[in-house]
Parts: C-alpha cells; structure tokens; sequence
C-alpha cells in the first residue's frame, strides 16, 4: 500500500514541475515577443499549444516561426554585406 501515497506525490510533484516550467516558459516568450511581432506572436501561441498539449510537434516546430525570422535577417545581413563588397570593387 506505500507505493499509492508515493503514486499521489509523483503526480503532484509532475503537476507542479509542469506548471512551474509552464510559467517560467510563458514569461520567456513573453519577452521574446515584445521585440519580435508576427512571428513571435505566433511562436508564443506554438509554445502554448504545445504545453498545454494541444499539438504533439516536436520543439523544432513550435520554435520554427521564430528561427524563420532569424533566418530571414541573416539573409538580409548577408546580403547587405555582399552588395557593399560589389560597390567597393
């Protein structure tokens, strides 16, 4: 009969990591998406979905909206560079 009340507190204490990681998770997004618009809306609305266990995707894509967006700057950057490097020849 031990193993039960062991059960119960495995159970709380997975509820509790959960919510504690939850809400540590939100507030990161949180401050994510003040600096990053569209994209960072709907990352924040990925990482919900995800959390909640809404959606079973792998953390690639609830984190793809996001490195969609750092890929684009990279590319804008890149390209930036390589436009300077053709007018100083």
């Amino acid at each position: 009969m031990a193993s039960k009340p062991n059960q119960v507190v495995n159970i709380q204490l997975r509820a509790i990591v959960r919510a504690v990681v939850m809400r540590h998770a939100m507030r990161a997004a949180k401050e994510l998406i003040m600096k990053s618009g569209f994209l960072g809306w709907l990352t924040l609305l990925f990482i919900y979905l995800k959390l909640t266990g809404q959606v079973e995707w792998g953390w690639w894509a609830v984190w793809s909206p996001m490195l969609l967006g750092y890929l684009v700057g990279a590319i804008i950057v890149w390209s930036q560079d390589q436009k300077e490097k053709r007018d100083e020849s």
